[in-house]
């Protein structure tokens, strides 16, 4: 089928989903729900601070992995399997975030939240004790079941206390700070990583921290379950293109914490430190971008927020490899990370809007899975190609890629655009 004669008609797409391409977010009409009082600011800050525990997940170790590599560097496909350290927990993730989501709606966001907190705990520091890789790679995928409960809960709640213009706020400073909490990770993880890199782990204690935090100050929030109607059945159709979006995205985003580092050795800049540094200023651009969301990407239709996202990703990759310079990876990741600022906030209001009250447990675990989904198929893609040509060629074949989308992007929604007014 030509591009011009595309249409969401010959894709059958629900309505939901042909107002997904083309009107602003504000005119979504949100599922109703029962309206509660503004929360505290405490349980806001608790919510934020048990959200960023998945980023962190990734993002301390990031730095150390030049180190991990050469500390085994016996090991047969060590690119490939080293890159998994940073996104196996993806896996974990992937496979039980459905699971953690249906119970969030079915036992609870609170019991959710503090099961998975102690096992974050738990599987997060098993690596300061292990001396093989592959217990590692398991310790990493138990961390991965662990931030799908951690994050689906944090996301219900979020979605159960926060509604309107309130939730738009939330979210975009959400995806602010999770990115700020990742740039202090990774830089964190930097430091730790010069004394070794089982140092970076430590920093999964933080799981531990949380719990009595959340036993004292974050009270139960599901909602009842409703006796009938259809509106109530949850419909993943509408959420089709967030979905794909988002795995789309994360793959290319996660190229930044697996592959720069080794880009930058490559180049001559081998410590540790300096990597995270690298690494962290594409969060900061990143948390930079989702901090505006709701004073100008709110403004714009979903389809122009997602071809944005991509071709600053394009751009970034682009910089990044056709640079041997500290800079010049520090200019691309910027850029790169820049648009991904906006990934966040648009997708997580979005699936609020379509997500029955006492199904945003499994909303949100549907959104979690295809986030890190993506992380985990980066390494395994991107691995192949640094094997055949370059870290360098990997970021020029995921920038073209990015162009591709994003202006794929753009072409559904003029064509959306026309067609409507035709």
């Amino acid at each position: 089928m030509h591009l011009a004669a595309f249409s969401c008609a010959d894709l059958r797409l629900s309505p939901e989903l042909v107002r997904c391409y083309t009107p602003r977010m504000q005119q979504t009409p949100p599922v109703a729900g029962p309206t509660l009082a503004p929360p505290p600011a405490l349980i806001g800050f608790i919510l934020l601070m048990v959200a960023s525990l998945g980023v962190m997940a990734n993002a301390i170790v990031a730095a150390a992995m030049p180190a991990m590599r050469d500390a085994f560097g016996d090991v047969a496909y060590i690119n490939t399997l080293i890159g998994l350290v940073v996104t196996l927990p993806a896996l974990g993730i992937v496979l039980t975030a459905g699971i953690a989501g249906w119970l969030n709606d079915h036992v609870g966001r609170r019991p959710v939240m503090l099961g998975s907190l102690i096992l974050y705990g738990v599987a997060g520091l098993s690596a300061m004790a292990l001396d093989s890789l592959p217990a590692i790679l398991a310790g990493r995928f138990v961390l991965g079941m662990a931030i799908g409960g951690t994050m689906t809960s944090a996301m219900a709640m979020i979605g159960d206390r926060y509604e309107g213009e309130a939730r738009m706020r939330f979210m975009s400073t959400q995806a602010a700070v999770m990115s700020a909490a990742s740039m202090m990770f990774v830089l964190g993880g930097g430091l730790l990583g010069e004394l070794g890199w089982r140092y970076p782990f430590l920093m999964y204690a933080l799981g531990f921290a949380m719990i009595p935090v959340v036993l004292a100050q974050l009270p139960e929030s599901r909602p009842k379950q409703p006796d009938t109607g259809a509106r109530d059945r949850l419909d993943v159709r509408p959420l089709a293109v967030i979905g794909i979006s988002t795995l789309l995205a994360m793959i290319m985003f996660y190229l930044l914490p697996v592959r720069l580092p080794f880009h930058l050795v490559a180049n001559g800049y081998s410590s540790p430190a300096v990597a995270g540094l690298a690494v962290a200023v594409g969060t900061l651009t990143m948390s930079a971008m989702a901090l505006g969301y709701s004073r100008t990407g709110a403004k714009l239709p979903a389809m122009v927020v997602y071809a944005v996202i991509f071709a600053l990703s394009a751009i970034g990759f682009f910089i990044i490899a056709n640079t041997t310079s500290l800079t010049g990876a520090m200019l691309g990741a910027a850029v790169a990370g820049a648009g991904n600022g906006w990934l966040f906030p648009i997708n997580n209001l979005l699936i609020m809007e379509r997500a029955p009250p006492h199904q945003r447990g499994r909303a949100s675990g549907f959104h979690t899975m295809c986030i890190f989904t993506g992380q985990f198929l980066s390494p395994l893609l991107s691995g192949p190609i640094v094997d055949r040509s370059s870290v360098a060629g990997a970021f020029l074949v995921f920038g073209g890629v990015a162009l591709l989308a994003s202006l794929v992007y753009l072409a559904l929604y003029l064509r959306a655009r026309t067609t409507s007014r035709a």
